[in-house]
């Protein structure tokens, strides 16, 4: 509905595109658009879109009108342009009619990404600014936890605290090797107090955090590596809006359909010990 509103513009940047069904529908709206004569302009991660794009789509959505690039194009060089990938989802659209806005509090949109362009890591920031004011509880959704030392310790520190410390990840994984590096940070969390939840009907794939009612942040921002050093990201910091209300129900229903993980199940043989032991030597490059 939005999409078909336009009159002025439509700009979208997105890690993957992949065509079929839902994105087909999509581009139908943004060809006509086009031909209406709103600016129309698609970026797309050319790593991201890899094996869902053919290597001259942009070629082709310049056919219809619509402004497009793919982001770093890969050129085979052994350098930053494989991990300093755009893991940003963003839609930005203006039309004419007026948008009543309600929402009380406050909203800080922030983008993050590799130094040095960002200065500072703008997400683990904030993560850990909101780790570091919980009084109450702190409740997290990531389909990856791969953290350094400094974030698990501010996960620790919060639990020991008294703060109820609630981390949902998938229990069906799309990457095994990743799952297991996920896995190999539970028993350190859940011995500090954090309570660890797994999705069972399937892979959790949103990022977002919540404190206290009070400060939540959703964005692209997963707990992992390229989320959090490697990758350009964005996000929206949000303090006592409407919208932590309807994080929370989510929440709260997430957890209804998660299985929490117990001591029982973090017993392991030798052989996954080892397994643990290695994957988290190439954490960082995950």
């Amino acid at each position: 509905m939005d999409l078909e509103s336009a009159e002025k513009f439509i700009y979208m940047e997105y890690f993957i595109v992949e065509e079929g069904v839902f994105w087909d529908s999509i581009l139908n709206i943004l060809k006509k658009k086009a031909s209406d004569g709103v600016e129309v302009k698609v970026l797309y991660d050319d790593i991201g879109c890899m094996t869902t794009l053919p290597g001259n789509y942009h070629k082709i959505l310049k056919s219809y009108g619509i402004e497009a690039t793919p982001f770093s194009r890969l050129k085979g060089n052994a350098d930053s342009e494989f991990n300093n990938r755009s893991h940003r989802k963003i839609t930005v659209i203006l039309y004419p009619q007026q948008v009543e806005i309600r929402e009380q509090g406050y909203l800080i949109p922030f983008g993050d990404g590799p130094y040095p362009i960002y200065k500072h890591r703008v997400g683990k920031s904030v993560i850990q600014n909101m780790l570091a004011g919980a009084t109450k509880y702190a409740w997290v959704t990531s389909p990856y936890l791969i953290i350094d030392n400094d974030l698990c310790t501010d996960f620790e520190n919060a639990a020991l605290r008294g703060v109820d410390v609630r981390i949902i990840v998938p229990h069906i994984p799309d990457k095994k090797i990743v799952f297991a590096m996920t896995r190999s940070f539970y028993h350190r969390l859940m011995k500090a107090g954090v309570k660890l939840y797994e999705y069972e009907p399937g892979f959790v794939h949103a990022k977002s955090y919540l404190v206290d009612d009070a400060y939540a942040m959703i964005g692209t921002i997963n707990l992992d590596y390229r989320s959090l050093v490697h990758h350009f990201e964005n996000g929206v910091w949000m303090y006592r809006c409407e919208a932590t209300k309807d994080l929370k129900a989510d929440m709260i229903d997430t957890l209804g359909k998660s299985i929490e993980v117990t001591p029982d199940m973090l017993k392991t043989n030798l052989l996954q010990r080892i397994i643990y032991s290695v994957v988290r030597i190439f954490a960082p490059m995950m």
